[in-house]
């Protein structure tokens, strides 16, 4: 049976939140105080390796206006794990003896 290998890709990224755009967070319902935001891909890498950036969502009103795209303050970078090693996936059912010694 072929296996299928699995690549894994994440998003690191650092907010300063110093430097945040108070005005950008939200009280939702629950009393929680939220920040909504966009990772969206870099045209080109920055100078550090970062290739993507992170923006506050523009409202109805800016769109319209054409408003200017506001950088929320920090970084982001795609990691991506090729390992030869790594696990696979396969279609095949684990038997019971690979289940019996399950603390469960």
């Amino acid at each position: 049976m072929e296996t299928e290998k699995i690549n894994c890709h994440l998003i690191n990224f650092s907010i300063c939140l110093t430097d945040l755009n108070k005005t950008r967070l939200k009280k939702a319902d629950n009393g929680k105080v939220y920040l909504n935001g966009i990772i969206r891909t870099r045209k080109e890498p920055s100078k550090f390796g970062d290739d993507l950036n992170m923006i506050y969502p523009k409202s109805k009103e800016e769109k319209e206006l054409k408003a200017e795209t506001l950088y929320i303050p920090g970084n982001a970078r795609t990691v991506t794990f090729t390992d030869q090693s790594a696990p696979t996936m396969t279609e095949e059912l684990p038997t019971k003896e690979d289940l019996d010694d399950l603390p469960y």
